[in-house]
């Protein structure tokens, strides 16, 4: 399978690939957030090939605006952050899903395209036993209160990638009043990643 321009560095991905051939068997649904061209989803399933998840009919949902930024339109063309192969000439404001499909070709996705994922309706799928979060630093706050109600204390597991997220304030302050009062319990991290496990129901006020 073709390798797309990626924003994350390989020893992510390979931790991020195991984690889903240990875990995938256990898990019923998926849900990315920020996809960009495909590399995270390639390397998730690569792992999730090597357990049951497809086999039991796990689900695998996508969600982006599918739409080049400026900044993103930028590293596509020097092939991303972490990647040395060929690069992608794409325009701002250019539609990216065809790219996506092309890369990520015969895995079973379900792709949601959505003009704000921070701000769009609430989730109505199956509570997401993973959540991988990698949009705009600036809206991930928002994103985590959009579906936080759907997730499952003491099972969904939450990954935010690039913490370059830190230096967000709102963000930040979220993640560490969510820890300190029960709601989060941090179960994994480096300098490019974090994983959560959900503890306890959060209160709605912080979800809308």
């Amino acid at each position: 399978m073709t390798r797309p321009p990626v924003l994350v560095d390989e020893p992510t991905y390979a931790y991020m690939e195991k984690w889903a051939a240990d875990h995938g068997s256990d898990m019923k649904c998926i849900a990315e957030v920020g996809c960009w061209f495909g590399g995270g989803t390639q390397r998730i399933w690569e792992g999730l090939k090597r357990s049951e998840f497809a086999a039991r009919g796990g689900e695998y949902h996508c969600f982006d605006r599918w739409v080049a930024s400026r900044r993103g339109a930028r590293k596509a063309a020097t092939g991303g952050v972490f990647y040395s192969g060929p690069h992608l000439d794409v325009a701002e404001g250019e539609d990216i899903l065809p790219y996506f499909t092309r890369f990520t070709d015969g895995l079973p996705l379900t792709i949601h395209q959505e003009d704000d994922c921070a701000g769009g309706p609430p989730w109505h799928g199956p509570p997401p036993d993973w959540f991988i979060l990698d949009a705009c630093k600036q809206t991930r706050a928002k994103v985590l209160r959009r579906f936080y109600g759907d997730f499952v204390p003491k099972g969904t597991i939450i990954t935010l990638l690039d913490l370059w997220w830190l230096s967000c304030r709102e963000q930040r302050k979220w993640a560490k009043w969510a820890t300190r009062e029960g709601y989060l319990e941090c179960i994994s991290d480096s300098p490019q990643w974090i994983f959560f496990r959900v503890t306890s129901p959060c209160p709605v006020e912080i979800r809308s």
